[in-house]
């Protein structure tokens, strides 16, 4: 890793992570593409540390806004219910 990356990155639509459970002894980033792999991430201990668990939540949460992208730029009716 170099001064440019960081633990936790939007690219592409995804959540880029490092994934926590195999340091130090391996380094291996996952990516994330649905709320469902988010919560598992933090769950398994993927991510850890509170501020990374706070920014990978609402990374989350943006995840499920684009897929809930309704025809106008808001968020479909039934995405809110």
């Amino acid at each position: 890793m170099n001064a440019q990356q960081t633990s936790l990155s939007w690219e592409d639509g995804a959540i880029v992570t490092i994934d926590q459970r195999v340091l130090p002894h391996a380094y291996r980033q996952l990516r994330l593409r649905t709320v469902d792999e988010v919560v598992e991430a933090i769950a398994t201990l993927a991510v850890r540390g509170a501020p990374a668990i706070g920014l990978a939540g609402a990374l989350g949460v943006a995840l499920s806004a684009r897929r809930h992208a309704g025809p106008h730029g808001g968020v479909d009716e039934p995405a809110v219910r």
